[in-house]
């Protein structure tokens, strides 16, 4: 399939204290949930892959064996975890391809399916400038935002944003998908099991 020149960031910063185990690595149909957003994106033609985590998680044996094992995929330390999610989003916007638009997927989230992907690209190339999908009325993940988008967060000189605050300056299109997984956000082990049985009972 020929590549769009949209890639993926995976947000996997984060300590997984609640969860209790560090989420790249869950095991999900025999594989690591890492592995289970990777094949995800790259079934749908996507260009490459961003992977942003701390040192310990970068350095860690199953994150180094299962990066070998895929292509056109990098990964950058995030030093300062404890400054939270805007300093991990905007440590990826300096290292992202300039050319590229960008779908942030949070390590928490299931990854769409390849249908909903090529909707959400599809959607920001009539113009709008980042893309949801939405469940009914319920705002899902992730979010696909325009290289545009990924320039103004390089640019920023503060931290006193969220993504979601800021991303109402531009505009908006929604892409409406029936798959509730991508309501999810997996934080605690309870999380994953009520995902767990959702997943597998449909």
């Amino acid at each position: 399939m020929q590549k769009n020149l949209v890639s993926v960031i995976i947000m996997a910063a984060g300590h997984s204290s609640r969860m209790g185990i560090p989420k790249p690595f869950l095991q999900y149909r025999n594989r690591f949930w890492i592995e289970e957003i990777i094949e995800g994106y790259q079934s749908a033609g996507i260009a490459s892959i961003l992977i942003i985590s701390t040192s310990p998680m970068i350095e860690d044996e199953r994150m180094q064996n299962l990066l070998t094992n895929y292509t056109n995929i990098t990964v950058q330390t995030n030093q300062r975890p404890d400054l939270g999610r805007s300093y991990s989003i905007h440590q990826a916007a300096m290292h992202v391809v300039s050319d590229h638009d960008y779908f942030i997927h949070n390590i928490d989230n299931p990854c769409p399916s390849k249908v909903v992907i090529e909707q959400m690209i599809a959607a920001l190339k009539s113009g709008s400038q980042y893309v949801i999908p939405m469940v009914g009325e319920r705002t899902a993940h992730p979010v696909l935002v325009s290289k545009d988008i990924l320039t103004y967060l390089r640019d920023l000189t503060h931290l006193d944003w969220t993504l979601k605050d800021l991303l109402q300056r531009f505009s908006k299109a929604v892409v409406c998908t029936n798959d509730t997984r991508l309501l999810y956000n997996l934080n605690t082990p309870d999380d994953w099991k009520q995902f767990l049985l959702h997943t597998f009972a449909t």
